[in-house]
């Protein structure tokens, strides 16, 4: 598996990634994915499951690719982490999710908790 990977950015003065927040509709959004992940070098399905450590599955990311309806928003990370997203490209996603999440009223996303080791953890009763 890849550590660290990270998309080549574009010249300076010519960001060509798409942006998903100029998209107003679930298929809008699928559709930028696509091409969010064909501006990352157009990795297989198999790739983008190897870099995320198997958060999703190649089939899951084959099925969202293929689709028109909004991800979950763990498959969405998955996806832009996938793709080398860094810290910043991760809001910009979430951000729009969010937005086309609560125009359709969907569920709520399910939280991303990232806890440290266990070695790090504090001790029952600190």
């Amino acid at each position: 598996m890849e550590r660290g990977h990270r998309a080549v950015r574009d010249c300076e003065g010519c960001d060509l990634r798409p942006d998903p927040l100029q998209t107003a509709t679930p298929a809008e959004f699928v559709a930028a994915m696509r091409r969010y992940r064909r501006w990352a070098g157009n990795p297989s399905f198999r790739l983008l499951a190897e870099r995320c450590a198997h958060m999703c599955s190649a089939a899951t990311f084959h099925g969202i690719l293929n689709g028109t309806e909004l991800p979950k928003f763990t498959v969405l990370n998955a996806f832009v982490i996938a793709c080398g997203g860094d810290e910043e490209k991760c809001q910009r996603w979430a951000t729009a999710w969010r937005c086309l999440d609560q125009e359709g009223a969907g569920p709520a996303p399910s939280p991303v908790i990232l806890l440290p080791p266990p070695d790090e953890q504090e001790p029952p009763g600190a």
